[in-house]
């Protein structure tokens, strides 16, 4: 359940969900602050939150303003797709599509009016892609190690670019790497299936990971430095 309350000046949502505490989260793609509560907590409760963490909460509001600008895509605006630099074309259409057509990735939908509704259509766009390059990689990688997770997820999140769940056997996958070089998901996809065996990060994991793609640090390192570097044009 979600409502709104103005606290301050301020109008913060609040997202009622099966949890213990609450915390202020940003939206990974929209930039939204909102809070996470638990599901019958008293409004006084949130306030008295609210008033004793003041500061820290108007700092991530603040950045907020900041974090919204770069997603308001346009026609026109430069991405990057699997790497390359692509021009963006957004059409109205009543069902939503996307493709590459040479150096212009076209994507198609009924809602492409405002920045959020724009920023959307990319998430959605980069995470199709992101999960067929992810099955591909899967196949692969899964006949030269003779693992095989029991569910692949594809997620548009911050904080890491997989993740692995040891006891259900199931891997998801950040929906964001379709922004930067496919070597860069393969060696994703090969380190959360490792995983699938041994849950560490300990010298038994890279010492099989390194067996099967021994270039594995060079390459995310590279990547990674260039997304610092602001090489690759993604939000």
């Amino acid at each position: 359940m979600t409502h709104s309350i103005n606290f301050k000046g301020y109008l913060l949502k609040i997202k009622r969900i099966k949890t213990h505490s609450i915390t202020a989260r940003i939206d990974n793609f929209s930039g939204e602050c909102f809070l996470t509560v638990p599901k019958n907590l008293p409004l006084s409760e949130i306030n008295n939150y609210l008033e004793r963490n003041f500061n820290r909460i108007e700092k991530i509001i603040k950045s907020c303003a900041s974090y919204g600008k770069s997603n308001d895509m346009n026609s026109g605006d430069i991405v990057s797709f699997w790497g390359k630099d692509v021009s963006l074309v957004f059409k109205n259409a009543k069902r939503f599509s996307y493709k590459l057509d040479n150096d212009s990735l076209i994507i198609q939908g009924s809602k492409i009016d405002t920045p959020l509704q724009r920023a959307e259509l990319i998430k959605h766009c980069y995470k199709i892609e992101t999960e067929i390059k992810s099955r591909f990689y899967l196949e692969k990688w899964s006949k030269l190690t003779g693992l095989k997770p029991s569910s692949l997820a594809i997620s548009w999140i911050k904080t890491r670019w997989g993740s692995c769940k040891f006891k259900t056997k199931s891997i998801r996958v950040n929906g964001r790497h379709a922004f930067f070089p496919e070597e860069f998901l393969s060696l994703t996809i090969l380190h959360e299936l490792i995983h699938l065996k041994v849950s560490n990060h300990g010298s038994e994991f890279y010492n099989l990971l390194f067996s099967y793609y021994p270039d594995y640090k060079i390459v995310s390192k590279t990547v990674e430095k260039g997304i610092k570097a602001g090489q690759y044009k993604c939000f």
